[in-house]
């Protein structure tokens, strides 16, 4: 739990919105695998939510350095997990196809 009497926590918020809840669960599958390092006096705490189609991950880190390698990592993540489903998505462009039919 991230409780610190002595130091400031810092917070970042991403909100991603997948065209479908699917999309975002394997989004959310594919990055809470991912387990932050502790280190002495270093707070690293991340939360990974999905909620219908819209998946929101919460940082926070008492180290602004922390923080912002935590959230580049993540942000690199999502960028390959997006092109990954883009590319090889293939139920959700059959379902597309066959409802524009």
């Amino acid at each position: 739990m991230l409780t610190s009497s002595d130091e400031t926590l810092n917070e970042v918020v991403v909100s991603v919105v997948f065209d479908t809840q699917r999309q975002a669960t394997i989004a959310y599958k594919t990055l809470i695998v991912d387990k932050e390092v502790r280190s002495d006096g270093v707070i690293v705490d991340k939360h990974i939510k999905v909620d219908n189609n819209l998946l929101t991950i919460e940082v926070k880190s008492n180290r602004l350095k922390r923080l912002r390698v935590c959230v580049k990592s993540l942000l690199q993540s999502l960028d390959l997990i997006i092109e990954t489903i883009d590319k090889f998505d293939i139920k959700d462009k059959a379902e597309d196809k066959a409802n524009n039919e």
